[in-house]
C-alpha cells in the first residue's frame, strides 16, 4: 500500500509546549537554565571547601551569584542540589558496578581491575562522595534513597552473579544472602570513601 503524499499541514514543524516551532528557547529560558546550572556549578565549589553538614543555602547563592528567589526557584533545600547532582553520578555509578557483573565467575586479576575502575571513579567524584557519606547520615529522606540504590546494585548484579540473585529472593533461607550482599556494597563504598 502506498503512503499518501503529506498534506501542507503536516509537513510544518510543530511547536513545542510553549508554542514555538523548533525547539528553541527563549533568551529568558536559556537565562533560567544558566542560573540553574550556575546553582549546580556553585554547589560543588562550596562542597570542595565545606563538607554538606555545614553547608548552608546561603553559601550556595553567594558562590553562584543569584538572589535567594533565583535559588528557590529551581531548588527548595540543599538536600534538592545534593539530589540533582547525584543524578549523573549515580548512573556512572550502575555502569561501575555493571563492570563486575560482566563476569559470571571472576578471577582474582578481573576483581582486581573491577576494584581499580571502582577507585578511579571514586576519585574523580570524591567531592560528591564525601557529601554522600554526610548526607547519609544526617538526612533521614536520603535512607530510602539510599535503599533503592543498593536493591538496584544487587539486581543489577545479580543477573550474572549467583550470589547476588540470592540476596534478592523471599525466601527465608536466603536471607543471610541478603544480609551478606548488603554488607559487602557496604563495606565497598567504605573502602572507596578511605
Amino acid at each position: 500500500m502506498a503512503e499518501a503524499p503529506k498534506t501542507a499541514a503536516a509537513r510544518r514543524p510543530r511547536p513545542n509546549v510553549r508554542g514555538r516551532v523548533g525547539g528553541k528557547r527563549t533568551r529568558q529560558e536559556q537565562q533560567k537554565q544558566d542560573s540553574r546550572e550556575r546553582i549546580l556549578e556553585a554547589a560543588k565549589t562550596v562542597l570542595v571547601e565545606l563538607p554538606y553538614a555545614v553547608m548552608a543555602v546561603e553559601d550556595v547563592i553567594a558562590e553562584a551569584q543569584v538572589s535567594r528567589t533565583t535559588f528557590y526557584r529551581h531548588f527548595d533545600s540543599k538536600f534538592a542540589i545534593f539530589k540533582e547532582l547525584h543524578r549523573p553520578f549515580l548512573a556512572t555509578l550502575y555502569e561501575v558496578y555493571d563492570g563486575l557483573g560482566r563476569y559470571p565467575d571472576p578471577t582474582v586479576e578481573q576483581i582486581g581491575d573491577w576494584v581499580r575502575s571502582f577507585l578511579d571513579f571514586y576519585r574523580r567524584e570524591i567531592i560528591l562522595v564525601r557529601a554522600f557519606w554526610n548526607i547519609y547520615s544526617i538526612e533521614p529522606d536520603f535512607n530510602p534513597i539510599a535503599e533503592n540504590i543498593t536493591e538496584t546494585i544487587c539486581l543489577r548484579l545479580s543477573t550474572t552473579l549467583p550470589a547476588f540473585r540470592r540476596s534478592l529472593s523471599d525466601d527465608r533461607a536466603d536471607a543471610p544472602a541478603k544480609i551478606e550482599a548488603r554488607l559487602l556494597l557496604q563495606d565497598i563504598h567504605n573502602f572507596g570513601i578511605e
